[in-house]
């Protein structure tokens, strides 16, 4: 829904002197923390990320996290990979999921290689890695309190140190408006989203707002982050993320990515 810049495509040789200047900007500005994500799956291109990495060994970011959907490096000839980027300081691997039972969340992803989200979240933790869940909640998947409640069991099972729950975004122009139609009609209603906040505020505990307006809570132990997309941001004074493109593009924003350019 929002612009490629043929990240689709195949592997993009990363533009080294502008992931420099851009590693530096970052810092300059104070940015904490590293997030190695993609348009689609980053985990296709695991030389790339230890490039990332390897770039970024030894600067002052508080943490280093990677964000996949799970299934490649799930298989057992990732595991060297897996403990070289250990090495390399990333710390954190988020694990993307749209609900507890992973046929459907296989079916979501549209991936033919089904994985146990249980089983890799104890493998990572077990190789020195932080695991937090990220999850869509979405019509027919994660839409009701019911649900919420078997997904924190499952964070629970998996070990995450968090979960994180955001609903279905689309952005006000969307380039491709039929898969922005689409994933529409995966969106809660103001009234499921609205039973499930008050769920949090009966039975849990709020521990923090963050800057950009993510919410933190606690229920029966388990650390929640009620957040949303990241997206734009345009315009705004307090900048929430920059995004770098390997082909050497810095920006604020994944949607207006030229508008919004820094280099």
């Amino acid at each position: 829904m929002t612009p490629s810049h043929d990240i689709e495509k195949a592997r993009i040789p990363i533009d080294v002197v502008i992931l420099r200047k851009s590693i530096q900007f970052a810092l300059n500005h104070r940015a904490q923390n590293v997030l190695i994500t993609g348009k689609g799956e980053p985990t296709l291109y695991p030389a790339q990320i230890s490039q990332y990495l390897a770039e970024l060994k030894g600067l002052p970011f508080d943490k280093r996290e990677l964000q996949t959907e799970g299934s490649y490096i799930s298989r057992e000839g990732m595991t060297p990979m897996l403990e070289t980027w250990r090495y390399l300081d990333l710390d954190y691997i988020a694990i993307s999921i749209y609900h507890y039972n992973p046929k459907l969340n296989q079916e979501m992803f549209r991936n033919p290689y089904g994985y146990s989200p249980v089983d890799l979240c104890i493998k990572l933790t077990d190789m020195g890695y932080r695991v937090r869940l990220s999850c869509v909640m979405a019509q027919g998947y994660i839409d009701s309190i019911d649900k919420v409640n078997r997904l924190l069991d499952y964070a629970r099972e998996c070990g995450a140190i968090q979960l994180s729950l955001r609903t279905v975004d689309c952005p006000p122009n969307p380039v491709d408006k039929t898969v922005a139609k689409n994933a529409r009609k995966y969106r809660l209603t103001d009234t499921q989203y609205e039973n499930i906040m008050n769920h949090f505020r009966k039975h849990g505990i709020y521990c923090d707002k963050l800057p950009h307006g993510a919410e933190i809570w606690e229920i029966n132990g388990q650390n929640i982050c009620i957040t949303d997309g990241l997206s734009d941001d345009a315009g705004k004074d307090n900048i929430r993320q920059l995004v770098f493109f390997p082909q050497g593009i810095l920006t604020s924003s994944w949607v207006t990515v030229n508008g919004s350019r820094v280099f």
